[in-house]
């Protein structure tokens, strides 16, 4: 949105705009990644009694944490949509 302004206002040359696709393709695909399990110990893990609702599927998420390392992984809770 930034580029289009500046490419039709100041004059920016149009590659700016392939700068902000590449930047919000990126943000898009890390995003993705963001409830994969990360530890590599997942018998180690323990809830940690928080939850709350992914605001895109409205499914109720659990947090689970190894106690030894900190490393959080987020999973779908048994306890149904959260709705």
């Amino acid at each position: 949105m930034l580029g289009l302004v500046l490419v039709s206002v100041a004059g920016v040359p149009a590659w700016w705009l392939l700068v902000d696709a590449a930047v919000l393709g990126a943000a898009v695909l890390f995003e993705r990644s963001g409830y994969k399990p990360k530890s590599t110990n997942p018998s180690g893990l323990q809830p940690t009694g928080e939850k709350f609702q992914d605001p895109t599927t409205g499914e109720l998420i659990q947090v689970w944490e190894d106690p030894r390392t900190g490393t959080r992984e987020y999973r779908r809770s048994g306890n149904g949509s959260g709705q």
